[in-house]
């Protein structure tokens, strides 16, 4: 449940699973109230008609009761989130909201996005971050790490994602741009339970080309993957140092943007991470027709909530589906 201010900043202000009930002004029959929800975490609700509600609770005065009863344990809990907002820092809030949301959904396992913590905690993008990495230093949360499900007829490969990010159903192939990666390990144990062996290299079966090509990034060998399938061109790439010559005339490029108007070199000279406005600047020159910022570190979300953009190509969005013909 979200309360908007004049400004027309939002916040949250309570939250509703499947204990609760939304729509509460139909008991009272007061018009009018400046709030909304919103459903953040997917599942299953039960919908009612609001005449055909206010029928059944005058009829049933046990039923009554025990919505007034629930009424006033929201009224509490908007309460002590008010009083949170105010003297809590994100870290703290964030723990709260997450074992809160976990009550009402009973799964360790949400999808949300930047955009929703951001509008949970009332901070800036920058600040969600923040809280996130505190809780994940801990080990308490985790990411669902960049990944990209190619579906081409029957065809399905999966390229990097890892815990969180894993697909439903069967996969011909699991492809990772880094064999040293940290999460190589819970990639190929989720892989071993499709039967497959993930791996870097080149997969081509049924109309799609999936090729293995070279990056600078670090001081071991990495890749990105050139998508081809009929005349369509796909690079993903979402880490690297050094622009890629084989993403140019791209049709769609996921690419790296850790860094944002200055590249982050590792120590010892032996690579980074390329910055998102010297990217986008590439893109564009190279001729790639759509591009899409994949990897988005600290420096970049601070310039996003700063109100910056890059000149060319869009942030990356969870979940999001590309069709290309």
């Amino acid at each position: 449940m979200f309360a908007a201010a004049g400004s027309g900043a939002v916040i949250e202000i309570a939250t509703i699973g499947r204990e609760g009930v939304a729509g509460l002004s139909v008991i009272t029959e007061i018009n009018g109230i400046k709030l909304w929800a919103r459903v953040q975490i997917s599942g299953e609700a039960l919908q009612i008609d609001a005449g055909t509600f206010q029928n059944i609770i005058r009829r049933e005065s046990a039923f009554y009761i025990l919505l007034f009863k629930y009424m006033h344990t929201l009224s509490e809990q908007i309460a002590v989130t008010g009083a949170c907002n105010r003297f809590h820092k994100a870290e703290q809030h964030l723990a709260r909201w997450l074992l809160t949301a976990r009550d009402r959904v009973s799964s360790d396992s949400m999808a949300l996005t930047h955009g929703d913590m951001r509008q949970m905690l009332g901070v800036s993008r920058s600040r969600v971050s923040l809280a996130v990495r505190a809780l994940q230093k801990k080990g308490l949360t985790h990411y669902a790490p960049a990944g990209l499900l190619v579906e081409h007829r029957r065809r399905r490969v999966m390229l990097d994602g890892g815990p969180g990010a894993e697909p439903d159903g069967r996969l011909d192939a699991w492809l990772v741009t880094d064999e040293r990666g940290e999460l190589m390990r819970q990639i190929r144990r989720l892989a071993r339970a499709k039967g497959i062996e993930p791996a870097a290299k080149t997969y081509s079966s049924g109309g799609v080309a999936i090729k293995r090509r070279r990056v600078v990034h670090t001081s071991h060998e990495t890749f990105g993957y050139l998508i081809e399938a009929g005349s369509v061109k796909i690079v993903w790439a979402p880490e690297f140092f050094e622009f890629l010559q084989w993403a140019a005339g791209a049709d769609l490029m996921f690419a790296e943007a850790a860094g944002w108007d200055r590249p982050i070199r590792f120590r010892g000279g032996v690579g980074g991470h390329a910055a998102a406005l010297d990217v986008a600047q590439e893109a564009w020159r190279r001729g790639v027709r759509r591009l899409v910022l994949s990897h988005i570190g600290r420096p970049a979300i601070k310039a996003i909530d700063a109100g910056l953009r890059p000149p060319f190509g869009e942030f990356g969005e969870e979940g999001k589906v590309y069709i290309l013909r």
